[in-house]
């Protein structure tokens, strides 16, 4: 299984366009992409199309989860920089 929370089809699809943009954004790998958000939502279920992560793009959530949730990442700031992972 690759994510370590509660999927269906369409969050599983959503997931998956998440780290696809995270890995042609930032050059990371796969596992790295899915790594970070197995952190964020770990323990949590995604299940049916009204869910609230929806609410936002697949870029949106990339661009946060990599940098994190606190970052104004859309502000550009000075010095910004990733998240450490793991």
């Amino acid at each position: 299984m690759k994510y370590t929370f509660t999927t269906d089809d369409q969050s599983t699809a959503f997931f998956d366009e998440i780290s696809g943009e995270m890995i042609a954004l930032f050059n990371i790998s796969q596992d790295d992409a899915v790594g970070r958000i197995n952190r964020q939502w770990k323990g949590q279920s995604f299940v049916g199309p009204d869910d609230l992560i929806y609410h936002e793009t697949a870029v949106f959530w990339a661009k946060t989860l990599y940098y994190g949730v606190r970052v104004k990442w859309w502000l550009n700031p000075p010095g910004l920089a990733p998240r450490p992972y793991p």
